[in-house]
């Protein structure tokens, strides 16, 4: 109903959903971020088990 205009919302109401609907693009921006650099992180470490392992193995 509140998408269709038919719920009473009062002005304050409105202008705070249109600030959050403003706001989520950047949110999920900045979690997309966030996510790509735990990934990052998570490869590099593996990758130095993986030679720490390959060392021990051979050494």
């Amino acid at each position: 109903a509140a998408n269709r205009g038919r719920a009473a919302m009062v002005r304050a109401q409105w202008a705070s959903v249109e600030e959050l609907r403003r706001s989520l693009p950047l949110v999920a921006k900045v979690l997309g971020q966030i996510i790509a650099e735990r990934r990052r992180q998570g490869v590099a470490l593996f990758r130095k088990f993986v030679k720490a392992r390959e060392g021990a193995r051979y050494g």
